[in-house]
């Protein structure tokens, strides 16, 4: 895989596949090294925590009440927000918990978290609060961080 991944980096190469041949056979060096070698051999290639990759979070669990709730919800703000955005925003939401005036809903990433927060909440809740009453609440987390 060495010299297949390093052809792409080589010049002048007419016939790769007796390029590969030749190279592989011989065992010879690359003429031209590929760029990410290079910085793996440096130890300057980027790792996994370079980018703040963290292993993936379980999936999130509907509480079935905190479900019929929320869909109810939805089903209300339907008008008030369109469908592209419904589809976006709203498909990969999961209803976690219902207590105390509180409805949690589970998002896949802190930019939902955001934009649904910034965006919508204030519809989303006064709709909460026509269905259970006064004092009720959204909480918006992302999945596997609370």
């Amino acid at each position: 895989m060495f010299y297949v991944d390093g052809l792409q980096y080589q010049e002048n190469v007419r016939n790769p596949g007796a390029w590969l041949k030749k190279f592989i056979g011989e065992q010879l060096p690359l003429p031209i090294e590929p760029p990410q070698r290079k910085l793996e051999e440096a130890e300057l290639a980027p790792s996994a925590a370079a980018f703040d990759i963290r292993p993936e979070a379980p999936e999130p669990v509907a509480d079935p009440q905190a479900e019929e709730l929320w869909e109810e919800v939805l089903a209300r703000s339907a008008e008030e927000i369109d469908a592209p955005s419904w589809r976006v925003w709203f498909e990969g939401t999961v209803p976690v918990a219902l207590g105390d005036l509180l409805l949690t809903i589970s998002v896949p990433n802190s930019f939902a978290e955001e934009y649904i927060s910034g965006r919508f909440k204030e519809t989303l809740e006064n709709h909460l609060r026509d269905l259970r009453g006064e004092g009720w609440s959204i909480r918006i987390v992302v999945v596997g961080r609370e």
